[in-house]
C-alpha cells in the first residue's frame, strides 16, 4: 500500500493533487530545462563566447501594489535567487558587461513555468544563462503590473536578498506571452 501524507488543514485539494501527481512531470521538465541550458551554453561556447550558467534556487515574484498604496518607484519583476558560487560568477561578468540583448526560452507543464533567460553582451561575447521555475498562478499580479507598465525587470540576488544586478526588458511578452494574446484579442 502506498503511504501518503494527509493534506494540510485548509489546503486546496487541487494543490495536493499537483504536489503528488505533478512532481514527476515537474522533475522531468526541470531536468529538460537544465539540459536545454547546457545545450545553449555549449552552442555559445562553440561560437567563441564566454558563458556563465546560473540556476535559481528560488524565484521571488515582485509586483507593484495597486490602489492608494501604489508606489510608482517600487521594484518589480522576477528576483532570481542564486547560491553563493553562482553569485560570485554572476557578479564578475555582470560588472564588466552591458548585456543589452536577451532571449527567453520558456515552457509550461501543469501550472509551472520553466525558463532559461539568456543575457547577451555582443561586444564582449559574454552570455549569462539563468534557469528558473515558478508556479504560473503566483505571477498573476506581476503579469498585471507588466501589462500596465509595458516593461519587465529581472533581478539577481543572494538568499539574504543581497542585490547583485538587475536587467530591464522592453519586450515583456517574451516572459508573458499571454499578455500579447490578450492585447491581440482586443484589436
Amino acid at each position: 500500500m502506498d503511504k501518503r501524507e494527509a493534506p494540510e488543514q485548509g489546503q486546496d485539494p487541487a494543490e495536493r493533487i499537483e504536489e503528488v501527481v505533478g512532481s514527476e512531470v515537474h522533475d522531468a521538465a526541470w531536468e529538460e530545462t537544465l539540459a536545454d541550458m547546457e545545450a545553449l551554453a555549449e552552442e555559445r561556447r562553440e561560437g567563441g563566447w564566454d558563458v556563465v550558467t546560473l540556476t535559481a534556487g528560488d524565484v521571488r515574484i515582485e509586483a507593484r501594489a495597486t490602489g492608494p498604496e501604489a508606489d510608482e518607484d517600487a521594484r518589480y519583476g522576477f528576483a532570481f535567487v542564486v547560491p553563493k558560487n553562482d553569485a560570485e560568477a554572476f557578479t564578475e561578468v555582470f560588472e564588466e558587461g552591458a548585456f543589452p540583448a536577451y532571449e527567453v526560452y520558456r515552457a509550461e507543464r501543469e501550472g509551472r513555468v520553466f525558463l532559461v533567460v539568456s543575457y547577451l553582451d555582443p561586444d564582449s561575447e559574454t552570455c549569462i544563462l539563468l534557469a528558473a521555475t515558478y508556479l504560473k498562478r503566483d505571477a498573476s499580479q506581476l503579469v498585471q503590473t507588466v501589462a500596465e507598465t509595458e516593461e519587465m525587470y529581472t533581478h539577481v540576488e543572494k538568499l539574504d536578498r543581497t542585490h547583485l544586478g538587475s536587467f530591464r526588458h522592453e519586450d515583456h511578452t517574451k516572459f508573458f506571452p499571454e499578455i500579447a494574446t490578450v492585447a491581440d484579442a482586443g484589436e
